[in-house]
């Protein structure tokens, strides 16, 4: 699902260290994924996965470090465990870095190039034992914010670029999540609705089979019948309960990854794509040529009805920072009155496109940015 190279950083900058930690936990749990399926097909079939769901009673996401890295530890009978060292010195290492994880995910760890060597050892030592492609690509990371943490600053090259790049490449991923939870949604809304159908069904015949009225069990072999067909509505429900609980997991795994890949872009927003600050580039007027880069992150300028909204999840700018937000988009709409899509960047600088040319709008004061920032 992850498929990049890890953006290496190039100075003491926590946006650009939490950016590669990150990138390593997603590229190390896709490729002992593929060892896994690799390993696991020829022994058990091409359906272990769904094998192991029912067990569970839950859905395996072979993309979802949870699963790669829990699985084996709360399951000593686990089939993944077949695919690993035998020592408990291989599931202490992924113990630990499971829960380095989740401190750094959290933002528990200070995003420090020394922090990061911490959970960048863990990962080696797993992806040297179990032999991965990204054990070479780990162990250059170290020698890295090794030197980082020295105070080595190193050029940027075409970092930036790469950067946009990946940004772009996650924008789609997150619009392609929330489509998919989207479509789970409705499939959950289906599955409820059989639901409701074959127990009502099942209750009405059951209530036949109850019945003392001779005449509604005239023979032996209508009751017999009555029972098949209760037996088999039974059955239907419990593939209808089953999709239900799948359309319910899927949705939610969407929605995770959905958010887990929002705050990548925003960190890696932080990490080179807007740079600019107020210190070291002239701010044009209002309506005049925008002459920078522009920002990462998009709304959109209704003049229907003179507002401001996130598109992707379509609240409104005065749902987040108040009744200021309308003042600001009659602001913009004077610059631009058709309205349409504006790009702003993580100092709250925002610009738009009219024909050809990047034209400044304004700037959101900081005082609402981090709550927008926050709601993206």
């Amino acid at each position: 699902m992850f498929n990049f190279a890890i953006i290496t950083p190039t100075e003491e900058n926590s946006s650009q260290v939490y950016s590669c930690v990150i990138d390593s936990f997603r590229k190390i749990t896709s490729e002992i994924s593929s060892l896994i399926n690799l390993k696991l097909i020829p022994l058990l079939g091409p359906n272990w996965q769904e094998n192991l769901a029912a067990e569970r009673q839950a859905r395996v996401n072979m993309q979802d470090p949870e699963f790669i890295f829990k699985e084996p530890l709360r399951n000593s009978s686990s089939p993944v465990r077949l695919c690993f060292p035998r020592e408990k010195s291989f599931y202490d290492l992924l113990d630990k870095a499971w829960k380095l994880r989740n401190q750094w995910f959290h933002n528990e760890l200070t995003g420090s190039s020394k922090d990061a060597l911490i959970v960048l050892n863990t990962l080696y030592e797993i992806a040297k034992l179990l032999n991965l492609n990204i054990t070479d690509s780990l162990q250059e990371l170290k020698f890295r914010l090794q030197e980082i943490s020295n105070g080595k600053i190193f050029e940027k090259s075409d970092q930036d670029l790469e950067i946009q790049k990946r940004i772009q490449e996650m924008e789609v991923q997150v619009l392609a999540l929330a489509k998919e939870s989207s479509d789970a949604q409705m499939e959950l809304i289906k599955a409820e609705q059989r639901e409701e159908e074959l127990e009502a069904q099942i209750t009405e015949i059951q209530k036949s089979l109850n019945a003392k009225d001779i005449k509604v069990m005239q023979t032996a072999s209508q009751f017999s019948d009555m029972e098949a067909t209760i037996k088999k509505l039974k059955e239907n429900l419990r593939i209808a309960q089953n999709e239900r609980e799948s359309a319910i997991q899927i949705a939610e795994d969407a929605k995770k990854y959905g958010k887990e890949l929002n705050e990548l872009i925003l960190n890696l927003s932080k990490a080179g794509a807007d740079k600019e600050s107020e210190d070291n580039f002239r701010i044009p007027e209002v309506g005049r040529t925008w002459p920078y880069k522009r920002g990462s992150i998009r709304l959109t300028l209704s003049p229907r009805f003179k507002e401001l909204y996130l598109p992707k999840s379509s609240i409104l700018l005065s749902e987040i920072i108040g009744k200021d937000a309308i003042s600001i988009a009659k602001d913009w709409l004077r610059v631009r009155p058709s309205g349409g899509r504006v790009f702003m960047n993580n100092s709250g600088f925002a610009c738009t496109y009219i024909g050809e040319d990047l034209i400044y709008l304004g700037k959101i004061e900081k005082i609402y940015l981090k709550k927008i920032l926050e709601s993206i």
